[in-house]
């Protein structure tokens, strides 16, 4: 959120890379990378708001990792990790706005899961999860800016589906999707800034299609 570091994910490496970022070009340079089990198969990574602590999607490992950063130097230490059949293929990560929740996308049970997330460590507790045909194969998830909607994109139902966020808990409950070979193999999803309008990259269809929200 400070804009001084980029982080990435490298499956095959099992690892979570950071760079340096020149505010004024946008050029990038590498610093140092952590790569464990503890991720194995990392396939998303996504910093919390307050800048303190990154999140990685670990697919091979069913997990979802935390690890606090420096802000200085954007160096990551690794700190713990949830890791359970309930994230069965874990792919994607996303923090809501208030930073009270995280949220994981389960590409092997259809299935998105969420968790309380302690602001002072980081650390994550496992509360519930949906899992439905609805979502078969999801791949990608993110909170609206005004943290009232998860969105995730569905590759194998060629969809995108939109769940309402309960504030106080965390908690999703199904509203409805967009299924169409319009957004077929639909692989990323993302909302403007201005909460307008939602971003569906689609891989068999070639395109990117867009929504009013």
């Amino acid at each position: 959120p400070d804009g001084k570091h980029v982080y990435v994910a490298a499956y095959y490496a099992s690892a979570v890379a950071w760079l340096t970022r020149d505010s004024a070009t946008g050029a990038l340079t590498y610093v140092g990378r952590y790569s464990s089990v503890n991720i194995n198969g990392a396939n998303s990574v996504t910093v919390s708001q307050d800048g303190k602590h990154v999140y990685v999607a670990a697919a091979a490992a069913d997990a979802v990792a935390w690890l606090t950063r420096d802000s200085a130097t954007g160096a990551l230490t690794y700190v713990g990790r949830y890791s359970s059949v309930n994230i069965n293929d874990a792919t994607s990560v996303t923090v809501s706005p208030n930073g009270e929740n995280v949220y994981v996308a389960i590409y092997e049970d259809d299935a998105v899961a969420w968790f309380t997330r302690d602001i002072s460590t980081g650390a994550l507790t496992y509360a519930d999860r949906y899992s439905n045909a609805n979502i078969d194969g999801v791949i990608a998830i993110t909170v609206s800016t005004d943290g009232r909607h998860v969105y995730v994109a569905a590759g194998v139902a060629d969809a995108v589906t939109w769940f309402t966020r309960e504030s106080a808990t965390g908690a999703l409950t199904y509203a409805d999707r967009y299924s169409n070979a319009n957004i077929d193999g639909a692989t990323s999803v993302t909302v403007s800034p201005d909460g307008k309008h939602v971003y569906v990259a689609a891989a068999n269809s070639n395109a990117v299609a867009w929504f009013t929200r």
